[in-house]
């Protein structure tokens, strides 16, 4: 058996510790101010969560201030907005109506944050980055931040000291894997501890056990064996049959990743955070896409497979698994692993890493 999140509580837990926050909070008050917001639960990291909503609220509001007619990039203007900004920031004003879904998303973005900080910052600030991050992206999940604020500023003073406006995508995800390594897991507990006192909870209510994936077919056992025997010419020889039947068709899985550190459960809430509809946490992994090997991979996959098995080359690691993409089964992409990307890159076949991008490979066919 393996530990993995419980996607169904976190999203009832996080409607439940929303509902124990607000359940006498209007009684005295028809809105919630700023300074409300900023003392609203135990937990200053869920505060600032729903206040960085609002931010962002904002931030779409203000892209719409686009016209023909006039030009809003001119310092002048944009110096003013600033202004009519932190005046606006001064008189937040938020109601019965909109509060709930607020305090139950910072929630759900802390408990991300605390138990899968990597899956987080995907999420957060790799989304429709592209190659790389803007220095004022980095400012502004820097001020929000508190579980993980010593990793974004590592990465903010990297960013100082070489005077750069922007950083790589694969340099941040280094500075900030390099940062979790050595994390102290003190502040997660005090947090847990915080929502706790709102609505009873302990650390492994977010865990539960699921049974390891499935013993591949037949077909995939044989070339998976040959594999791990140094590839030996075995895989390219076909079993003679009479009368062979058609192999079944293997059934696509996904399977969350684990790290080393068992306390480090690896997940995403991309999808549900980008739909506009509300889409259960558990529903938005059912549904998660496969249609390329790279979609399928978290973050920290990424990482690893680029920097063990590729030299650290991106696009080494995205052209390998184009290629595979293309394979029309499991049995053809594994010969493409044995007799090209093994003898290129010198790969050891028995190496754990190498059997886990075989695996990952397996179950996307």
């Amino acid at each position: 058996m393996e530990l993995e999140i419980n996607f169904s509580f976190l999203e009832n837990y996080a409607s439940t510790f929303s509902r124990a926050v607000l359940s006498d909070f209007f009684l005295s008050r028809e809105k919630a101010t700023g300074n409300d917001l900023l003392k609203l639960t135990p937990s200053e990291q869920v505060n600032l969560f729903i206040l960085k909503q609002l931010f962002e609220k904002w931030q779409k509001e203000m892209s719409k201030l686009e016209s023909p007619y006039f030009d809003f990039q001119i310092s002048e203007v944009r110096q003013a907005l600033h202004r009519f900004m932190n005046v606006l920031s001064k008189n937040i004003s938020v109601g019965q109506e909109h509060l709930p879904p607020l305090v139950e998303q910072a929630a759900a973005d802390a408990l991300l944050l605390a138990f899968s900080p990597l899956d987080y910052f995907e999420k957060s600030l790799l989304e429709g980055a592209g190659e790389s991050i803007s220095y004022e992206s980095i400012c502004q999940e820097h001020k929000y931040n508190r579980l993980h604020r010593e990793e974004i500023e590592a990465v903010k003073t990297h960013m100082e000291k070489h005077i750069l406006r922007s950083i790589s995508v694969e340099k941040f995800i280094t500075i900030l894997s390099e940062q979790l390594v050595a994390e102290n897991d003190s502040n997660h507990t005090e947090f847990i501890q915080q929502l706790a006192s709102i609505a009873p909870v302990k650390a492994s209510d977010f865990l539960h056990e699921t049974k390891p994936p499935e013993p591949a077919p037949a077909a995939e056992s044989f070339l998976f064996d040959s594999l791990a025997k140094d590839f030996q010419a075995e895989i390219g020889e076909p079993e003679q049959q009479t009368d062979k039947q058609e192999e079944p068709p293997v059934t696509k899985e996904w399977s969350f990743g684990k790290s080393e550190n068992s306390s480090e459960r690896v997940f995403t809430l991309n999808d549900r955070l980008a739909s506009q509809r509300k889409t259960s946490l558990a529903e938005s992994h059912q549904h998660k896409s496969h249609d390329s090997l790279l979609d399928s991979l978290s973050i920290n996959q990424k990482f690893r497979f680029m920097n063990e098995l590729f030299n650290g080359q991106r696009e080494q690691l995205n052209a390998s698994l184009s290629k595979l993409d293309h394979c029309s089964n499991a049995r053809e992409a594994l010969q493409v692993i044995e007799k090209e990307l093994i003898p290129y890159h010198s790969w050891d076949s028995k190496s754990a890493i190498v059997k886990d991008f075989i695996s990952v490979i397996k179950r996307h066919k």
